[in-house]
């Protein structure tokens, strides 16, 4: 493994770690309508992104952004959530 390769590893690791918590925080939002899990995972300090609506992919940036909760509506609850 070169340094680049052991760098990304060791990064990743800790950006894996890092982001734990707010995976953990992202779960407990699935069930709950989207405007009551938006307003949670904002005043968590979390940036919010609605990904998907009742089956229709919306616009969204390739970006990653370890403390961003990408959400997954149905009938305007929330059943799924990724971090990034």
């Amino acid at each position: 493994m070169n340094r680049r390769e052991k760098w990304l590893a060791e990064e990743g690791a800790r950006g894996v770690a890092a982001t734990e918590p707010i995976r953990a925080f992202a779960r407990t939002l699935q069930g709950l309508e989207e405007r009551e899990a938006g307003a949670a995972a904002i005043e968590r300090g979390c940036i919010w992104r609605v990904v998907m609506v009742d089956g229709v992919g919306l616009a969204g940036h390739l970006d990653r952004r370890p403390n961003r909760i990408n959400a997954i509506v149905v009938d305007g609850v929330v059943v799924d959530s990724t971090i990034g």
